[in-house]
């Protein structure tokens, strides 16, 4: 249908926006040189000064650009709740979680920070904890949350009480439920979808105690306990320690991270895309040789293989060690290595700990961090910048910390390292996700087992989400894969011809039982006509489907004029609209013509297609627009000229191929030179021959 070759540039618009200049650095190793690019962030806690006024902020900034820092990571969500307090709420204009009290209708802390760092090149990383909500019942100010108790885990003593409990001194939601899992992916979508932040930074993203999990009702279907004996059949109330109970409270958290994976880079049209997904894991006492012996893992935080899978895009262990408190330098040293011996590919950047060491023994950290190969280091935090030689030690504000990581570390300003992984013309993976239903009912099937070609079968989770990663595409190109979906009970749902696209991610539905979708356009053909040096307006078409099953469409065109958004997409009975954008720049005289092929090869029919035919007029080789064709057009024309057989002329030279071939040779001059008039004499439209 489609020839797997360089043509996916010239109509995805994300591969457009990409500069040669990154395309070229993306190309190297992963292993990057440290004068070039490394991440160097500074958490930004809550509880001190930061980001809670224009005048924190602008401090803030100032501190990060005196010490040549790339990242703020701002705790813009530490309880979803607010009890008054300046540290409780949302630090942005949310309209799920209540908002903190320095959010007002004059000051948005989310929005300033961002415009305010990305004047200074800084990235923003908000860092929100997910599941605590408050240290009393009902959580104040949010009665969403106080209206649902059972969306809340219990330890085992306080099993099916009625009323949630805390857990480690706080009010914790339930990862395993699917509404729990729902409101917080409605968080991250909320921060993506109207801010324009650089990456999602989760912390405490793991259970607290071993003997938590457990839910407040017994009549909550989909608390993570239900689930458990709902998928796995067992009976009863299981102990802490059974291991088929703590692998399923750690595949909880590991949904949560594989959703937003997905969730994250479906926002296409995101103005700071890749955004980065990040994770603040545990790397408590010394390094073990095996990841099941850590910490984490008995917290049910499995890190190891959430960078196995891709899904995290880096990862950042807390590695929070005393240098002076012995033998806290060797285990900080030890984790180093093994973070990143457990990275598979992916970026590994030290938390570092500011608050526990002097500012020397910060610098010898965060160096011996950089030669163990790591990509870069966080500190924790930007208002504790160093620590008393105590054991343990106490943290201290000393803000000489910014000229002193300045003239003995970060010398100079550097970018943060590129995601290979996430751009098309350095990938070799791309992703594929989406929802799995139950035709008949309409709700979400959990549990379901989806398998994407070779890659071995993944289940779904409470909301039907599917998410395979690492599936090979070639760089700058697709792979076409066979997804084949099952659930006992149910009849088998199956796509043969799924595009997986390099650096990209795409949504493919199944609703299993369901007949095939009917795949409708309207209109089928565009016709504009346009002069030199104006622009033409978007167009747009619908894709229809007035089939059962979801519409899984691809589109694909051959035009380097145009660029269709979106270029895939999952249709259920309704219509999405698509977007046609045109580069009249790139237009040639004459009849300019495309066909957009719009394809599901498992819908009836499984491709439409809609031809677009735009026409410029005017006078050929009149390169300015002002009507005539004289020395100034022809001095254009000569820096375009390539010669026979040299392909494609320079960007801007398009219309410099009067013959009509790919190059601009003798035969253009000749046809341009019969064109020419001269300066204020009316050019003839006529003058190439053109019909």
């Amino acid at each position: 249908m489609v020839s797997n070759a360089g043509w996916l540039c010239r109509f995805r618009q994300k591969c457009l926006l990409i500069p040669i200049a990154v395309m070229v650095a993306m190309g190297a190793s992963q292993s990057h040189a440290h004068a070039q690019e490394e991440f160097r962030g500074l958490w930004c806690m809550v509880f001190d000064p930061g980001y809670k006024s224009a005048g924190e902020v602008d401090q803030l900034i100032s501190y990060a650009v005196q010490g040549n820092y790339n990242a703020i990571l701002p705790q813009v969500l530490a309880y979803h709740c607010r009890t008054g307090g300046s540290a409780y709420g949302a630090f942005w204009r949310s309209e799920i979680v209540p908002t903190a009290p320095a959010v007002t209708d004059a000051f948005d802390p989310l929005a300033y920070l961002c415009q305010q760092a990305h004047a200074h090149g800084i990235e923003v990383h908000p860092w929100i904890i997910p599941y605590r909500v408050s240290l009393t019942w009902p959580p104040p100010g949010n009665s969403y949350l106080a209206d649902r108790p059972e969306w809340f885990m219990v330890s085992q003593a306080d099993l099916h009480a009625g009323t949630p409990a805390p857990i480690d001194g706080a009010y914790t939601l339930d990862p395993g439920s699917p509404d729990v899992q729902e409101y917080v992916v409605s968080i991250v979508r909320e921060l993506i979808a109207h801010y324009p932040i650089d990456g999602i930074n989760f912390d405490r993203i793991r259970y607290q105690q071993t003997d938590a999990g457990y839910p407040v009702s017994a009549a909550y279907a989909k608390s993570s306990l239900a689930r458990f004996q709902q998928i796995t059949g067992y009976v009863g109330t299981p102990s802490p320690s059974l291991s088929s109970w703590s692998n399923f409270r750690r595949r909880t958290i590991d949904e949560l991270i594989r959703r937003c994976r997905a969730e994250i880079a479906s926002f296409k049209d995101h103005p700071r895309q890749p955004i980065r997904l990040s994770a603040d894991t545990i790397v408590w006492g010394n390094a073990p040789l095996n990841f099941t012996s850590t910490s984490a893992y008995g917290l049910f935080q499995n890190w190891q293989l959430w960078m196995q899978q891709g899904w995290l895009d880096t990862n950042v262990p807390m590695n929070y060690k005393a240098d002076h408190c012995s033998p806290q330098g060797s285990w900080y040293r030890n984790w180093n290595q093994r973070c990143l011996e457990w990275g598979y590919q992916r970026h590994t950047v030290i938390g570092q700990a500011t608050y526990m060491n002097t500012k020397s023994n910060s610098i010898a950290q965060m160096s011996d961090a950089r030669t163990a190969g790591v990509h870069g280091t966080v500190n924790y935090n930007y208002w504790r910048t160093a620590g008393t030689t105590a054991c343990p030690p106490s943290g201290l504000n000393d803000m000489t910390w910014y000229a002193y990581v300045r003239d003995n570390l970060f010398n100079s300003f550097v970018p943060t390292p590129a995601m290979p992984w996430r751009h098309p013309a350095t990938a070799t993976e791309g992703t594929i996700w989406g929802r799995v239903t139950d035709a008949y009912t309409g709700e979400p099937l959990d549990d379901a087992t989806v398998t994407v070609g070779p890659i071995p079968p993944v289940r779904t989770d409470g909301n039907g989400i599917y998410v395979v990663t690492l599936v090979s595409a070639p760089t700058n190109g697709f792979s076409v894969q066979p997804v084949t979906v099952e659930k006992q009970g149910l009849p088998t749902g199956m796509h043969p011809a799924a595009y997986v696209f390099a650096g990209d991610i795409v949504q493919y539905d199944f609703a299993l039982g369901a007949g095939p979708p009917t795949l409708e356009l309207a209109p089928t053909s565009i016709a504009r006509t346009v002069f030199p040096g104006d622009s033409l307006d978007d167009d747009i078409f619908t894709v229809g489907n007035n089939g059962d099953g979801p519409l899984n469409y691809t589109i694909v065109h051959e035009a380097d004029w145009l660029t269709v958004i979106p270029n895939q997409g999952t249709i259920h009975g309704q219509e999405s609209t698509i977007t046609i954008r045109y580069d009249t720049g790139r237009l040639s005289y004459g009849e300019n013509t495309a066909v957009i092929e719009v394809f599901d090869e498992a819908a009836n029919p499984p491709g439409v297609t809609l031809a677009v035919s735009v026409r410029m007029e005017g006078v050929p080789g009149d390169f300015d627009g002002d009507g005539d064709v004289d020395m100034d057009d022809f001095g254009r024309f000569q820096a375009c000229l390539t010669g026979p057989n040299a392909g494609p002329p320079p960007d801007g030279c398009e219309r410099a191929r009067l013959s009509g071939n790919d190059h601009v040779d003798r035969n253009d001059l000749l046809l341009f030179l019969g064109c020419m008039t001269g300066a204020a004499i009316p050019g003839d439209p006529d003058c190439a021959g053109f019909p």
